[in-house]
Order: structure tokens, then sequence, then C-alpha cells
């Protein structure tokens, strides 16, 4: 196989899938809900985050064998949990942020934001339930 064409695909899907976690979070923060612009201080966060993020999910998808060859079991662990570090601070921060935007929203009285803010919630709830029952 083309090895450039297989890291590329490695990367195109980790920022995928990257950015889809931070944009989750940076509306639950209300960026362009509540806010036009976030805090200086919140946004070197999130991309200090997205970093992080991008750079330990290649090395994840890209150092962790298939599961056929599957030789060092502490080589996994080490490069699977800080990624399970990172996806777990990032639903953690968005579901505290979400909840101050729902109550942000309740306050201002604009309901139609408020219940699909609340629709995103279940849906994350219930991405988390069946992401944990899939690991069981």
């Amino acid at each position: 196989r083309n090895p450039g064409l297989y890291y590329g695909a490695i990367m195109f899907a980790v920022c995928k899938r990257s950015f889809s976690y931070l944009l989750a979070l940076v509306a639950s923060l209300g960026w362009g809900i509540t806010r036009p612009y976030l805090e200086a201080s919140v946004g070197r966060r999130v991309r200090l985050l997205a970093c992080f993020f991008i750079v330990g999910d290649v090395v994840q998808q890209v150092f962790v064998p298939p599961r056929s060859t599957c030789e060092s079991t502490w080589l996994i662990v080490a490069l699977v949990f800080p990624v399970a570090l990172l996806k777990s601070a990032v639903f953690v921060w968005t579901y505290s942020a979400l909840s101050s935007l729902l109550s942000e929203l309740k306050h201002r009285g604009q309901t139609a934001r408020l219940q699909l803010f609340q629709n995103l919630g279940t849906v994350l709830g219930c991405a988390v339930f069946v992401a944990a029952a899939s690991m069981i």
C-alpha cells in the first residue's frame, strides 16, 4: 500500500474526529450562540486541547497494532490511555459548558435555542451510553 496515502487518510480521519468533538465543545461554550467570541484564555485552552488531541490520536492510530497482532499490552495501554483521558476531559468540559449554556438560554427566554441544546445534551448522553455499553 502507498504509505503517503495511508498516513494522509489517518490524518484526515483524526482531524475530522477531533474537530467534531471540539465543535461540540465550542458550541456548548456559547461561541456563536450567546457570545460572538470566546475569551482569549478559553480559546488558548481549546487550541491546546486540539493539538494534544490530534497528536495523541495520530500516534495511537499509527503505533497501536491491529488486534490480531497484539504483542505488548503495556504499549497499547500507554498509547490508548492518554487519548481516552483527553476524550473524557472533552466530554466533561462539554457537559459542564452545556449546563451553563442551558441555564443562560433559559434565563434569556430563548426557548427555540434552549430546546435545540437540550436535544444536543440528550444526543451526547446517548452517545456516551452507547460507547460505554459497547466496551462491556
